[in-house]
């Protein structure tokens, strides 16, 4: 075995250790941030020395990204990431701008979309602490383990018993 191949079997190793069991029988979703991630993983490369929002990931976080979503049984996502995620794209310009978003619309077509009324955020305390995407995802059934970089976020869900992975765990595995 090269050096090469061990270390890529150690750190895989390592990133399974950090999946919760039964992983393969859940539905992942991503935060705002991180499906401006995946999604500029999918326009090319060279936006990320330009493009402020995925400044603090790096491109060897696009194959970690994708061998993660690759666990779960399939991914979901809700109108208000999104939407999120589309005003946070919104400083690209020109033909980058046309290709992310055309990226963004491939992504939104092959992913389920969950649904939560509104009225549940208005009233959940959750609106204040976090906002209102991200309230919607501390709400999420017990099926769907959302991935975060967001560590206020991710510590909170955690302390109250709910499905979630701080990406960045991952990114140091």
């Amino acid at each position: 075995m090269t050096d090469a191949s061990l270390e890529s079997e150690i750190r895989r190793k390592n990133l399974e250790a950090l999946l919760p069991e039964q992983v393969g029988t859940k539905i992942a979703i991503l935060d705002a941030n991180l499906i401006v991630l995946f999604v500029t993983s999918l326009v090319e490369a060279n936006l990320f020395p330009s493009f402020k929002r995925v400044r603090i990931f790096s491109e060897a976080d696009i194959p970690v990204l994708k061998w993660l979503l690759l666990q779960f049984a399939s991914v979901a996502t809700n109108a208000y990431v999104l939407a999120e995620s589309s005003n946070l794209a919104n400083e690209l310009t020109g033909y980058k701008r046309d290709l992310w978003f055309k990226a963004l619309a491939r992504f939104a077509s092959v992913t389920e979309e969950i649904h939560t009324p509104t009225a549940d955020v208005a009233v959940s305390p959750l609106l204040v602490l976090f906002g209102v995407t991200d309230a919607t995802l501390s709400t999420l059934p017990d099926n769907y383990v959302l991935i975060t970089a967001e560590h206020r976020l991710s510590g909170h869900l955690t302390s109250v018993g709910k499905a979630v992975l701080n990406f960045n765990h991952f990114r140091s595995a």
